[in-house]
């Protein structure tokens, strides 16, 4: 057997001239996640918009705040807000079943991409979501893995967008049921409540955003990867 043919199993990402367990990633189906994943794509971009005007009528509010003569501005930016804050929750809500019905393909896709005994199966991939503690940190691991596997050789980027994207996620998360208890617990100082929302709102609109990327790039990454072992097969 010569250097050229020698099997590549375990190595990651395969060298340019082989591919890794060649006869078993070919006997694994492989379904493209283009699809779902722009029915994921379109309700995260509107709670991005939604979030974009909570943000500019946090800004309102806060600068109505100064001015004496500026309360009916205040108040219907105030309303403005409440009205988005259920969008917000729609979208995300929504978004969230396209998004792990596209994270559990994708992740089935691995192996019919040459990435040998993923550490994460689909199954556990979408369910670590749903588990206290672990949740914190293993849904950041599964889509690393995902997005790693989901390179070609040649193109391979950064993760760094799965961590900010993943980060600030749990940072918006943590900093909403700090606000919910603190609401619970202390009398509200209503200038210092809309910084604090500003800053919510922001997070939660980074992380909307670099999800979209996430999800968009995963998926061409993955057709365009599998189309590339297909033909060098």
């Amino acid at each position: 057997m010569t250097a050229e043919n020698e099997p590549t199993a375990g190595v990651w990402p395969p060298p340019p001239n082989g591919l890794p367990d060649q006869e078993d990633w070919k006997s694994k189906p492989f379904r493209p996640v283009t699809r779902i994943g722009q029915v994921a794509i379109v309700f995260l971009v509107i709670g991005a918009i939604a979030y974009f005007l909570e943000l500019f009528c946090d800004v309102v509010v806060i600068y109505a705040s100064s001015l004496h003569s500026a309360a009916a501005l205040q108040t219907k930016a105030s309303d403005s807000i409440a009205v988005l804050s259920t969008i917000e929750s729609v979208c995300l809500l929504v978004a969230g079943i396209p998004f792990l019905i596209w994270l559990y393909r994708a992740c089935a896709n691995l192996t019919a991409l040459g990435v040998p005994n993923p550490r994460f199966s689909p199954g556990w991939a979408v369910g670590s979501y749903f588990v206290p503690f672990l949740g914190i940190y293993c849904p950041f691991l599964s889509m690393r893995e995902v997005w790693n596997g989901s390179m070609t050789a040649g193109n391979h980027q950064s993760t760094l967008v799965v961590g900010l994207w993943w980060w600030l996620w749990i940072a918006a998360n943590a900093l909403g049921c700090i606000i919910g208890v603190d609401s619970v617990i202390h009398a509200h100082n209503a200038d210092q409540d809309q910084y604090v929302s500003f800053v919510y709102n922001a997070l939660f609109l980074a992380s909307s955003l670099l999800a979209v990327r996430v999800v968009a790039t995963v998926s061409q990454s993955q057709v365009r990867k599998h189309a590339e072992m297909s033909a060098r097969s």
